[in-house]
């Protein structure tokens, strides 16, 4: 009787733990998805699946997002809004 295999008990199959890379291209938004072709689940005598991450949008204190452009409300005075004004505001990425 032949005997089985000391890593997978004859189950055919290893847990093993990998960590994934994933790209969020710049301009991604809400609902985009990124596909990781074949690194789904593996069971025997079968394809493994491809795995899909789906971008989910978390609400900005400052910014909202519409299509590819990015809003902030601001307050301003009457005198600033007739006379012109400059001000400076912080940016997503810190500058």
């Amino acid at each position: 009787m032949a005997q089985r295999c000391p890593h997978c008990k004859g189950k055919r199959l290893v847990q093993d733990k990998t960590t994934l890379d994933v790209a969020i291209e710049p301009g991604m938004g809400n609902g985009d998805t990124i596909v990781m072709e074949r690194e789904g689940e593996q069971v025997p005598d079968m394809v493994r699946g491809d795995l899909i991450f789906t971008v989910k949008q978390l609400k900005h204190h400052s910014f909202k997002r519409v299509g590819n452009n990015l809003y902030s409300d601001l307050e301003i005075s009457l005198k600033e809004s007739l006379l012109g004004f400059s001000k400076s505001i912080r940016h997503l990425d810190g500058r």
